[in-house]
């Protein structure tokens, strides 16, 4: 995986995802991708998708507008069926893609930037740094020991 986080969002959000990129990309020294660097004359779904194909995380600005684009649920879709890690944020209260119910959603309906622990997750995801996750970023809260290998 790439050493960049890719930043999916509605245009009508895109002032809140120009602020998001430059604080995380200022909080971890990890730089982010958006939309906004495609060139005139890029071929946009193909670009997009080496983008995430390069990508080492995959932030997810939610909000109604973000729910119903088919740009952003394309994305998501993409990010999910080739394993990047989705780190979704919710700006605008809305019902999840059904894709990451099992997710942690950090709230930032008040337009803040997410939290110190949002950031070093990030960052570690990256970064590739084994640290231990909350169970409630994708991994089990508990994982059961191996059967001893007496037992039928």
């Amino acid at each position: 995986m790439g050493n960049f986080v890719f930043i999916s969002y509605s245009r009508t959000d895109r002032d809140y995802a120009q602020q998001l990129a430059s604080f995380l990309q200022s909080e971890t020294g990890i730089p982010m991708w958006y939309d906004y660097e495609l060139a005139s004359g890029d071929r946009f779904d193909k670009v997009i998708q080496d983008r995430i194909d390069e990508c080492g995380a995959f932030v997810l600005v939610l909000s109604p507008a973000a729910k119903a684009s088919e740009w952003v649920a394309g994305e998501l879709s993409y990010a999910r069926s080739h394993g990047r890690p989705v780190l979704p944020l919710m700006l605008r209260w809305t019902e999840l893609p059904v894709n990451i119910h099992h997710l942690h959603v950090e709230n930032v309906t008040d337009h803040s930037m997410p939290s110190k622990a949002f950031v070093r997750h990030l960052s570690a995801i990256v970064h590739a740094q084994p640290v231990p996750a909350p169970p409630f970023f994708d991994e089990p809260a508990y994982v059961l020991p191996a059967r001893p290998q007496h037992c039928v």
